[in-house]
């Protein structure tokens, strides 16, 4: 699907004004993780309504641009995300809702630590059942984004000479960060530690982060158990996020309901930050997947 970028014009101010307006909403849970997105899209304006939207505009080489809103949730969890979701797709109806932040992973030939997840599906953790003395289980919920943005994600891999340079320092404003493979900074039994020296090993050299399409997985908890990224369900997903359930709910995302389509094209992307263990890489978020608007 080609997304075709407003002609810039000048607007009145407030709500009412830019309802209906705004290309691309992003939302961001942590104070880091939507300071990095102010960076790379510094707001011209600030618009207060249920929530404070900061907007910034994105012009394109080809003429026209982007009108984007930045917002930031309250607190952590489901709940408040779904609110600020609601909020944002009742206050200023975006055409699309990016969830852009952090990420963990577990350990990976395919990428690694500053890496970009770009969502496809994703999978929801929230329901679970914790047992005595047992594994906990989970009620698999959660399904594929929306079928716009499923069509955008897989043909990236044809916009790579468009998309050259996103990954360089001066893009992202920030290097890729080295990585430590102190002992002190592993757990977890052997042969799981193993497998992700193994895995840091393979993008050691490398200076730039790559991007790549993938399952999430998201639920309100951090999971950071090596036994829970070894799970079968954990083998499957190349992320683990947390609050997307919330957002997808509130914007109806993979229902056949009779909403407006434009309100049901939510995608979520992550920067890995971790692979189920505590690296001291001083990783900032990786925001680069907001060049593939």
């Amino acid at each position: 699907m080609a997304l075709r970028p407003r002609r810039s014009r000048n607007g009145g101010r407030g709500l009412p004004d830019r309802k209906g307006k705004v290309d691309f909403g992003i939302l961001t849970i942590r104070k880091d993780e939507f300071e990095a997105v102010l960076e790379r899209f510094p707001a011209f304006e600030t618009v207060p309504g249920r929530r404070v939207y900061n907007l910034h505009r994105l012009e394109l080489p080809g003429g026209g641009s982007y009108l984007v809103a930045v917002v930031r949730c309250i607190e952590q969890g489901n709940t408040e995300a779904l609110d600020a979701a609601r909020d944002i797709l009742e206050e200023l109806d975006p055409r699309w809702l990016l969830v852009v932040g952090i990420a963990g992973a577990v350990p990976s030939d395919d990428f690694g630590l500053g890496d970009v997840v770009v969502s496809t599906r994703v999978h929801d953790f929230s329901v679970e059942a914790v047992l005595q003395n047992k594994e906990s289980e989970y009620a698999m919920m959660g399904g594929p984004v929306h079928k716009d943005a499923a069509t955008v994600i897989a043909n990236l891999g044809a916009q790579k000479a468009k998309l050259q340079g996103w990954n360089t320092a001066s893009s992202i404003i920030a290097h890729r960060p080295p990585i430590e493979l102190d002992d002190e900074l592993f757990y977890g039994g052997e042969e799981w530690q193993k497998k992700a020296r193994k895995a840091l090993a393979c993008h050691e050299t490398r200076t730039e982060p790559l991007f790549m399409d993938g399952a999430i997985g998201s639920s309100d908890r951090l999971r950071n158990r090596p036994s829970q990224g070894n799970s079968p369900s954990a083998r499957r997903r190349d992320g683990i996020g947390r609050r997307v359930p919330g957002c997808l709910r509130s914007a109806g995302a993979g229902r056949g309901d009779s909403r407006d389509q434009r309100r049901r094209r939510v995608q979520a992307g992550s920067g890995v930050d971790g692979l189920c263990l505590p690296l001291r890489c001083g990783l900032r978020p990786c925001v680069s997947a907001d060049k593939t608007d």
